[in-house]
């Protein structure tokens, strides 16, 4: 399958700006920059593409995925704070990609955001914020995550 492409990218934007208006935006004062997030989702599609053709496999799993998409929000920061006078705490202003990111990705792997301890939630988005992370790590991270929501053995 071929990712990069108008119709993949199109359809994920239109996924991501969903999500946005409907979840995000809501409890935050923020605004996701369209041409930003083209980048984004541009950068996330081609690494799909790379992905499949260095591996020789036609649809990467949903973990792979994710991760990419993921990786790719927190590096290129589509999301910027409007007021810093919200409805959120203070602390979470540097952080709002990672969040993004982070309940985005969660979402799509089934993970109830709700389900995950306060301490393990502020410690995946700090390692998101302040160390280079790629997404090969971030694959099996993200399995062994939903396995563990979901009381599996991984």
């Amino acid at each position: 399958m071929q990712f990069d492409n108008d119709i993949f990218v199109n359809n994920e934007i239109d996924v991501i700006l969903n999500f946005y208006r409907n979840s995000f935006s809501k409890s935050y004062k923020c605004v996701l920059q369209l041409q930003l997030l083209w980048h984004t989702i541009t950068c996330f599609a081609k690494d799909l593409d790379r992905l499949c053709s260095f591996h020789c496999i036609d649809i990467p799993d949903k973990h792979k995925q994710v991760a990419h998409l993921i990786y790719w929000i927190v590096k290129i920061k589509p999301i910027h704070i409007i007021d810093g006078k919200g409805n959120f705490d203070r602390l979470s202003v540097p952080f709002i990609n990672e969040i993004f990111a982070c309940y985005i990705g969660l979402t799509r792997l089934g993970i109830d955001v709700m389900s995950i301890s306060n301490i393990f939630l502020k410690n995946f988005l700090y390692m998101l914020h302040f160390r280079e992370i790629k997404p090969e790590p971030l694959y099996l991270f993200l399995y062994t995550l939903e396995k563990a929501c979901m009381k599996e053995i991984p």
